[in-house]
């Protein structure tokens, strides 16, 4: 697809986990010449690994993540963030299920036109896309961008989420992540 020059330019905002990459992407969509899209290469990546049955059936590791990924879906809280959402995003057509999302859906998606923006904000972890290159757009001006914080704030902010996630139960049978929190990142 030969590109215009007026074609907006797909800016990918590589990030880590607790870089505050969410909070400057909610920020960039005030902006009216920029569409921002959060994560959808990870979509896929979940889509083709935890949310996938097949996906390395009897790894103890794999079939815990299903397990608390499908807990975690059928919780109470979860049922109703649900139905608090679907009410807010009715008829929204910027909106799509999660399970209909794959690399080469995203890749058309992202190859389309865009009248009126000069910029398509890409925020999305590096682990979704790095075995899956060939599913960046093609033909378009892309600019890649990288977002950190100091590791001190990165891991404080990443135990305090997780201590808030887990209830005790779960630290408890969970030894590993008892060592990772109680370890001090000073």
């Amino acid at each position: 697809m030969a590109r215009s020059s007026t074609e907006a330019t797909r800016l990918f905002l590589w990030s880590l986990p607790r870089s505050c990459s969410t909070a400057f992407s909610k920020c960039m969509t005030f902006v009216d010449d920029i569409d921002v899209w959060m994560e959808p290469y990870c979509a896929c990546h979940f889509n083709e690994t935890f949310y996938n049955p097949n996906f390395m059936v009897g790894n103890p590791h794999a079939e815990d993540m299903r397990r608390t990924l499908a807990r975690n879906e059928a919780s109470e809280f979860m049922k109703a963030t649900r139905e608090k959402i679907k009410k807010e995003i009715k008829g929204n057509p910027t909106v799509i299920d999660q399970k209909e999302i794959s690399y080469s859906w995203v890749q058309q998606q992202l190859e389309k036109p865009t009248p009126g923006k000069k910029v398509i904000v890409i925020k999305e972890p590096s682990l979704a896309i790095i075995d899956r290159l060939e599913s960046l757009p093609c033909n378009f001006p892309c600019r890649h961008s990288f977002m950190s914080r100091h590791p001190v704030e990165m891991y404080t902010s990443y135990r305090e989420m997780i201590l808030r996630r887990l209830d005790q139960d779960e630290l408890v049978g969970n030894r590993f992540v008892l060592i990772m929190l109680s370890r001090s990142y000073q």
